[in-house]
């Protein structure tokens, strides 16, 4: 909505434990996509991929399955 309409302001607040859940849920996903040494972390508003993967292929799905947790800390 605030692509559509940029004068639009967002009162939503999240509470600092849905990041952790949606962080956690991320790399519950990066381990069940073989992405082992791949982990997510949040550190105020910025996203931390760390890790490493085989190549990539592995680098963008790591980079796919991390955007949701991305774009909930963009909304903060």
């Amino acid at each position: 909505v605030l692509a559509l309409y940029p004068n639009a302001k967002s009162f939503v607040k999240l509470a600092r434990h849905v990041v952790s859940d949606a962080a956690e849920q991320a790399n519950n996903q990066l381990l069940a996509n073989g992405l082992k040494n791949a982990h997510v972390s949040v550190v105020g508003n910025t996203v931390v991929l760390e890790g490493s993967v085989t190549d990539e292929h592995e680098a963008k799905k790591a980079e796919l399955i991390i955007e949701p947790v991305r774009k909930l800390v963009a909304s903060l």
